[in-house]
């Protein structure tokens, strides 16, 4: 199964055609939503039961003692007239008495300060336990606390409302590491496929949850992540010995242990040895193992943005790492990846060389049969796993 064509008609081989790109985005983009709205489901919970654990104590605090209110920064007029004036200022009863101590972090939730703001403002009230300081000391922060959340208060909202806010935001900034994680996921399933492929049976041990054999579409691979128990891959150790290592920084590393300490036991050492040693420089690294390849996987989907993800997709030159670079990359317009266009746009720059190897994450994922739509591109990725792994073709 050798691999067909120079650097320039292997990449040529993974444009995505116009439809092939609508595809790809909306299967992902479902996905993706289908994660968010889990999260604002459980952000509404979240609300929910901010509201009734407050309401459960509202009963017991005393807000008509204006001189007790006055020792934590509360002020009479910012709770008359207030049916739950718990659910957005903080009664010094929560700072007097330790075993309410548990809802100082929840108040320190709705004040809209951010954590770093907390810890030199608030250095007290920001501890899990209550600390063995003077009652003074815990008020004076109370104050500096319910100054904030009497901003809250004179702007309409309530602590439930801010919470909901937090959440929200929380889900917005998690769609970028959502998408990393499903196209990691999806690359895992491309590598694993095409190993079996090579050499049934060649996977000899797994460290994480790996995805079962079928379609995985990324909707399935949501599931998967959502399920309890789930661990993301980490590594799996092939019967040549050498170990694939899932994770971050590089993406993918394919790495088989020299010297004198034998073999790797399972894929969960590989995994810790790599992490152990991945930050010393390369060549430090080699002196412990062997590194056949190092790749990146990119899975955002604005068209657009092509070049400049090209650009930064790697942060070392593959002359430094003394390992081939590859790329696993969604959304290669046919035009990006043409080698006869004037100008030679960003894929054939000097900079970009840097990979060795481009495959199309959508092809080699296969979810829907794009594997046998362009099998020169599948044949080409096979033959460079089977090479960096050391594995004959069976």
């Amino acid at each position: 199964m050798p691999s067909q064509g120079n650097f320039e008609t292997r990449t040529a081989r993974a444009g995505m055609a116009d439809d092939e790109i609508r595809v790809f985005v909306g299967d992902f983009t479902e996905a993706l939503v289908k994660l968010a709205l889990q999260r604002v489901t459980q952000v509404d919970i979240e609300t929910q039961s901010f509201g009734q654990r407050f309401d459960q104590i509202a009963g017991v605090l005393d807000w008509s003692d204006s001189d007790l209110l006055a020792r934590a920064g509360i002020e009479y007029g910012w709770v008359e007239g207030h049916e739950n004036p718990h659910r957005t200022l903080m009664h010094p009863a929560f700072v007097l008495d330790s075993p309410r101590w548990v809802f100082v972090a929840d108040y320190l939730g709705i004040s809209m300060v951010s954590d770093k703001a907390r810890r030199v403002l608030m250095p007290n009230l920001v501890r899990r336990r209550r600390p063995h300081v003077e009652d003074a000391v815990l008020l004076a922060e109370a104050r500096t606390l319910n100054y904030y959340l009497h901003l809250v208060q004179e702007s309409g909202l309530s602590g439930d409302r801010i919470i909901a806010y937090a959440g929200d935001l929380r889900t917005h900034g998690q769609g970028q590491n959502d998408s990393g994680r499903i196209g990691a996921l999806g690359a895992t399933v491309a590598i694993r496929d095409a190993l079996e492929e090579i050499q049934p049976g060649v996977i000899t041990s797994v460290s994480g949850t790996m995805p079962p054999k079928g379609p995985n579409t990324p909707a399935d691979l949501v599931h998967l992540i959502g399920m309890t128990g789930y661990e993301a891959p980490r590594a799996v150790l092939l019967k040549s010995h050498r170990a694939i290592i899932f994770g971050s920084d590089p993406d993918v590393a394919i790495i088989a242990r020299i010297g004198g300490g034998g073999q790797y036991s399972d894929a969960q050492e590989a995994y810790e040895e790599w992490a152990a040693n991945r930050r010393r420089p390369a060549g430090e690294r080699q002196a412990v193992m062997h590194q056949s390849a190092l790749g990146e996987v990119k899975t955002a989907t604005d068209a657009s943005n092509l070049h400049e993800r090209i650009g930064l997709g790697s942060r070392e030159t593959r002359q430094e790492v003394l390992a081939t670079r590859f790329l696993m990359m969604a959304l290669l317009t046919t035009d990006i990846v043409d080698p006869a266009r004037e100008g030679r746009r960003a894929m054939y720059s000097p900079e970009v060389q840097r990979f060795q190897h481009v495959f199309n994450l959508y092809y080699v994922w296969g979810y829907d049969g794009a594997r046998t739509q362009h099998a020169e591109h599948w044949e080409d990725f096979k033959a460079q796993l089977a090479s960096w792994c050391g594995l004959l073709v069976g």
